[in-house]
């Protein structure tokens, strides 16, 4: 019965080379960095949009100023003419 427990047991055969072990352990590694680089731009990004919510406000603003300004140099143009 143990001998049959050894043999379905999970094991690590000799025949699989080392290269391809720290190949994936190496690839795990660099996704695992490359992840949490996203993580930290997704953030960066995300704090960002907060901050800047209100643009479209403000533009909105800007161009009502935008347009008393020029009425304005219009009158003032005219008044010169």
């Amino acid at each position: 019965m143990a001998d049959l427990q050894r043999q379905e047991a999970w094991h690590l055969d000799r025949k699989i080379p080392l290269t391809l072990i720290a190949a994936i352990i190496f690839q795990t590694a660099v996704f695992a960095y490359w992840a949490s680089n996203q993580e930290s731009r997704i953030t960066a990004l995300e704090s960002w949009v907060n901050q800047n919510t209100n643009i479209s406000e403000r533009l909105g603003k800007i161009e009502t100023n935008q347009g008393w300004l020029k009425r304005t140099l219009e009158k003032i143009d005219n008044k010169l003419n």
